[in-house]
């Protein structure tokens, strides 16, 4: 059976190329994910430094499950902050948007928050936030396999 960890990893491979064929968002690149934190480590620093964002907003950003840079379709920067897992709750979706804001504080860039999931959410999810249905290795493998 797939974990939870083993579907993060999965979502996190799929999460730049579905976010540039569903949301438009081009020149994706994975800044910062779950083992690797560094470029969001200085993001982090640098803001608290500066007062953007104090040092206990910068620990709950460092939390993330998966930030990604692109362009989105004006050409602008932009991030993608999102929180992965199999079954997506309303933390999940809670913690997207905060960390989100967050994100967007220190940087200035415009930041969507995204939840990923297995299954689309079957809670109210707000208009700030993007829900991303990534079918697990073994429901792609079977649906490829027909």
């Amino acid at each position: 059976m797939f974990d939870d960890i083993g579907y993060q990893d999965h979502a996190i491979n799929l999460a730049p190329l579905i976010l540039w064929r569903q949301h438009g968002i081009e020149e994706t690149m994975i800044l910062a994910w779950r083992r690797y934190m560094d470029e969001l480590a200085e993001i982090v620093m640098s803001a608290d430094e500066d007062g953007r964002i104090t040092w206990d907003y910068g620990n709950q950003l460092m939390c993330a499950d998966l930030v990604v840079s692109g362009t989105d379709q004006d050409g602008d920067a932009i991030y993608v902050l999102a929180e992965i897992s199999r079954t997506i709750q309303q933390q999940h979706v809670n913690q997207a948007r905060g960390r989100a804001r967050i994100l967007q504080q220190a940087t200035g860039v415009n930041t969507i928050a995204a939840v990923i999931g297995a299954a689309p959410f079957d809670g109210a999810t707000p208009e700030d936030v993007r829900v991303i249905v990534i079918p697990t290795k073994e429901e792609l493998d079977a649906n490829f396999r027909g």
